[in-house]
């Protein structure tokens, strides 16, 4: 089984998790499929950040969510679930201001979309 089936695999294995709000068992899975990533994997690499950053929501993290968001986002700057990840991020945080920023910066993004 190569690398990619196996991080495939276990992020499948993290979203049943995160589904079934076993936060425990998802963050492990996601982690274990970053390290299987490759690097020339980015699209999944995103994915895997974007998901272990709900995860981090969900147990109130908000510095890794953060974190995991930013990863995600450095991978691919235009996905909005990581904006709003971050966004949710930065508002726990107490960072109110920045969190506003992003949001609007999402909804933008959002717009174009419809628009196009």
């Amino acid at each position: 089984m190569s690398a990619l089936s196996t991080a495939e695999n276990l992020k499948i294995t993290a979203n049943n998790a995160f589904s079934a709000k076993d936060y425990t068992k998802a963050q492990a899975d996601y982690t274990k499929a970053l390290a299987l990533a490759k690097e020339s994997e980015s699209d999944l690499k995103a994915t895997l950040f974007q998901n272990r950053a709900a995860v981090f929501l969900a147990l109130n993290d908000y510095s890794s969510a953060l974190q995991d968001s930013n990863a995600a986002l450095a991978l691919d700057p235009s996905r909005e679930k990581a904006i709003y990840r971050r966004a949710q991020a930065l508002e726990g945080l107490g960072k109110t201001s920045d969190a506003l920023k992003d949001l609007k910066d999402l909804v933008r993004s959002l717009f174009r979309h419809i628009t196009t």
